[in-house]
């Protein structure tokens, strides 16, 4: 899995790309605990280049999520597409977050 972070107006974004499985999904909770920890408040995770996520792909979403919620901070998703955006909303992630269809919609609000 692969990561690449940048800035764009008050939002850090966050595009993975790759497989998250059990060998790679750790990294994602890394690379959240880093942005919270350089101040950044507002994240968008940018899910168009992530192909696979297993179901310890999912916890570390989740755990991420409660950790971003427990330094007051804010995240969505967005681009989500093919077997990722099935899974994300069989495991009912839909009503936990908000999941924009692009990041121009995560963007806008």
């Amino acid at each position: 899995m692969e990561f690449s972070c940048v800035s764009q107006d008050d939002y850090r974004i966050i595009r993975v790309m790759g497989r998250m499985d059990p060998e790679t999904a750790p990294e994602f909770e890394k690379i959240i605990s880093s942005e919270l920890s350089k101040g950044f408040k507002k994240l968008i995770i940018d899910l168009g280049g992530l192909t696979y996520i297993s179901s310890l792909g999912l916890r570390s979403v989740l755990s991420s999520a409660m950790m971003v919620r427990a330094n007051e901070a804010g995240i969505s998703f967005c681009s989500a597409k093919g077997m990722v955006a099935r899974v994300l909303s069989v495991a009912g992630f839909e009503s936990l977050f908000k999941i924009h269809p692009d990041l121009e919609e995560a963007l806008s609000g």
